[in-house]
């Protein structure tokens, strides 16, 4: 299973929006079973939920990069958990959900979308 994410990362105490114009994208990708003859599809929660161990982390961790990368951030695992404490993942306005696209591959099989 692959989710493609797209987002800003806000810090809520600041106001400060990491991400530039375009956002943040990123592709996470994780292990699934299907459960039944429907397509049902169990997979670990992280791997399409949207908050900070999930989606929400993924564009953390850009952030932080980011941040690293002009000298803001020394301590990056430090960086991340006060990204968690602080700040929001979002879409392209304030508070709307980051954008998630969700996509199943089965081996010999093709790809198929997937909602959550």
């Amino acid at each position: 299973m692959k989710v493609a994410w797209h987002g800003w990362v806000r810090d809520k105490r600041t106001g400060e929006v990491f991400g530039g114009a375009a956002g943040y994208s990123v592709t996470t990708s994780c292990a699934g079973v299907v459960v039944n003859g429907d397509g049902y599809v169990a997979t670990a929660s992280r791997c399409v939920h949207t908050g900070a161990l999930g989606g929400a982390g993924a564009l953390f961790d850009l952030a932080v990069n980011d941040l690293a990368g002009v000298g803001r951030v020394g301590d990056r695992a430090k960086a991340h958990a006060e990204m968690v404490a602080g700040a929001v993942a979002e879409g392209a306005t304030v508070d709307s959900p980051v954008d998630r696209a969700i996509q199943v591959e089965w081996p010999g099989h093709g790809s198929a979308p997937a909602t959550a």
